[in-house]
């Protein structure tokens, strides 16, 4: 049985409080909108301490992108790195989109396409799969993306899930994702995104 792990979070009505935080995630922690980050900032984005913390709620408040979103605090994982310098972004790691039309898989990709390339080993990408199919057989709905990242132990992690209409395709070939869910649907066979 594949064991599907997913960081604890925290959500409500208003954002979650330092002691919130403090007594149920520890510092850092990663904070995003429940629909999503603004350009992936790490400024906005990553808390290494309540200071950070509210001054990063102060941000949120000026961000075209965020300032209306439910903040959500999540438990900060120690992904497995990519080489390269980040600066103000969220560092990029060792993670992989996944798109699945109707609970199968029809694309899959490195989510940080724009950063140096990074190989997956036939046994990662297998993991990964494996994991990203439980999440999409869990949530049971026609068009997924499953976002997977693995940690500095090698443990895979399901970091979101999303309607895949309005995620971008990261890298995955948009022509070969399509071509896909069409063979799919007509019962072809598919080469694959």
């Amino acid at each position: 049985m594949i064991s599907v792990g997913a960081p604890t979070s925290l959500w409500g009505p208003g954002p979650p409080t330092v002691d919130d935080i403090d007594g149920l995630l520890g510092w850092p922690v990663f904070v995003k909108g429940a629909r999503q980050t603004s350009r992936h900032r790490a400024s906005l984005h990553i808390a290494e301490g309540p200071d950070a913390y509210r001054k990063l709620l102060e941000l949120w408040r000026h961000d075209p992108i965020l300032h209306w979103q439910t903040v959500v605090c999540r438990k900060y994982l120690r992904l497995r790195r990519i080489d390269g310098d980040s600066g103000d972004r969220v560092p990029p790691a060792f993670e992989l989109r996944a798109f699945f039309w109707r609970g199968q898989l029809a694309g899959l990709g490195r989510y940080w396409w724009d950063a140096p390339p990074y190989q997956v080993t036939p046994k990662e990408e297998s993991d990964a799969v494996a994991i990203a199919s439980e999440a999409a057989r869990r949530l049971d709905v026609p068009f997924l993306v499953v976002d997977v990242g693995q940690d500095v132990d090698g443990r895979w992690w399901v970091i979101e899930c999303n309607d895949a209409q309005e995620a971008g395709h990261a890298g995955v070939s948009p022509f070969a994702l399509w071509q896909a869910i069409v063979s799919m649907e007509r019962g072809w066979p598919s080469r694959g995104a």
